[in-house]
């Protein structure tokens, strides 16, 4: 029995798209790279480029010839080692280019399955009731897709619940900032995202004309901040990236390895915002000299690092990650550039903070507040003790989760300068003497009451 199908926009427009059949442009470089995608325009001598997916401008300059091609099979070489949401991306460009064969089809409906159990797993119910749709119009058949969608619709019901009583909350109590974020997350839950930044945004404006207004207003810019997206920078001069399976190029303060052109011109054009970024954070200086390796494939990530729980690592100057990680750009990237800038600025410094600091910096750090509200944070001696390796993927989340939190606690009461202070304090004496000289508590338990209050908070 087929399921019943409500199209929403986005399918509506898929299907026109793959109605109307267009062939793929193919920019062929100077240096013998192909870069395969939609041409959008032209300006300034340059030739603007819709990736699969993403965008790029490319110097006219660089460029030797550009062709059109239809070739389904460039498409199923292209999602080989991305994850889910990305292979689902790649081949709606795919349908939109009028490759339709069964097999083109059928990777379509797996990526689709696979993206919205993931979608799903990172609590955004209405991205993948949507994604679970794209998969039963090819195929209305599809258990495993049904199963998602039904799973998805509750988890959206839910969350609709949760809004409108948050929503009722804030018309008794305007001023509670915890239920207006988590409106926010409710209302990104939801697929809203232009509601949710507005609450964001409505957190920052009623602490601007506070007493505390300097300090607050910028905590709550750099918290937030975690949850939007980073901006696009003008483009920098395409750099002559030569021929060839591995590419590097250079920026200053940057040697980039990558194989995929796509990932490569993505990180020339962003790297430095986000590297200003996180620095701005965390008040050091930029990466000096720092290599990003983008390895082919998780194997291969996990065979360099030992990482089997997380998608990016770090050592020194040097930071890894793999081509098909999820949201390398907005969360892998400036979570490892922080390990390496808090190393150059400030040396070795504990795990809970050294992770705690990093995971700030992540587009997608709100998710670790849902983490923290959904199962047990760890104590505070559990936390200060956590150098052992975590046991399975939950033990890590759980860890990174409570890390974070804690750290944030620890900015609200004084900053970065603390946090500067408290490290070097940590070098010489105990962790209770050092939080007593920095902060103020009497003694750990002290701390442990604090921690508790702040997440009852």
């Amino acid at each position: 029995m087929g399921h019943p199908l409500k199209l929403t926009r986005p399918l509506i427009c898929l299907v026109a798209f793959c109605s109307a059949a267009q062939a793929l442009d193919v920019v062929v470089l100077k240096t013998g790279a192909e870069l395969r995608g939609e041409i959008i325009g032209r300006s300034n001598g340059a030739v603007h480029l819709d990736l699969l997916p993403g965008q790029t401008a490319l110097l006219a300059e660089n460029i030797k010839e550009i062709k059109r091609e239809d070739n389904p099979q460039w498409y199923l070489e292209r999602i080989k080692g991305h994850a889910a949401i990305t292979a689902m991306r790649i081949l709606d460009s795919a349908l939109r280019s009028g490759c339709l064969s069964k097999p083109i089809q059928n990777k379509y409906v797996e990526s689709c399955v696979g993206a919205a159990d993931n979608l799903l797993a990172d609590g955004q119910p209405a991205r993948a009731a949507e994604t679970c749709s794209r998969a039963l119009l090819f195929r209305p058949h599809d258990a495993g897709a049904d199963r998602l969608l039904k799973r998805a619709r509750a988890a959206e019901r839910r969350a609709a619940a949760e809004m409108r009583a948050l929503q009722g909350e804030l018309e008794k109590r305007p001023g509670n900032d915890y239920a207006r974020f988590m409106l926010a997350e409710t209302y990104r839950r939801l697929g809203r995202d232009a509601a949710a930044l507005a609450e964001y945004r409505k957190i920052i404006a009623g602490k601007v004309g506070s007493d505390e207004a300097g300090k607050t207003a910028d905590q709550l810019r750099a918290f937030i901040r975690a949850n939007l997206r980073i901006e696009d920078s003008a483009a920098p001069p395409a750099p002559r990236l030569p021929a060839g399976r591995m590419q590097k190029a250079e920026l200053p303060g940057f040697e980039i390895h990558f194989c995929d052109p796509d990932l490569g011109r993505d990180l020339i054009m962003k790297l430095p915002v986000i590297a200003r970024l996180v620095a701005a954070d965390l008040e050091c200086g930029p990466p000096a000299a720092c290599t990003i390796r983008i390895l082919r494939t998780r194997e291969e990530f996990v065979a360099a690092t030992g990482n089997v729980f997380g998608d990016g690592y770090s050592s020194g100057k040097c930071v890894w990650t793999y081509h098909g990680a999820s949201a390398i750009l907005e969360n892998v990237i400036p979570h490892e550039l922080a390990h390496v800038m808090l190393g150059q600025a400030v040396g070795r410094i504990p795990r809970w903070l050294d992770e705690g600091l990093a995971v700030r910096q992540e587009a997608g750090a709100g998710a670790y507040w849902q983490k923290l509200r959904d199962s047990k944070p760890m104590a505070v001696g559990e936390l200060l003790a956590g150098d052992d390796k975590p046991k399975s993927k939950d033990d890590n989340n759980r860890f990174y989760a409570s890390a974070y939190g804690f750290v944030d606690m620890l900015i609200q009461l004084g900053g970065m300068k603390k946090i500067r202070r408290l490290v070097e304090a940590l070098k010489t004496s105990s962790a209770e003497r050092a939080f007593r000289d920095v902060y103020g508590v009497r003694s750990l338990q002290d701390l442990e009451s604090k921690w508790a209050t702040y997440l009852q908070d």
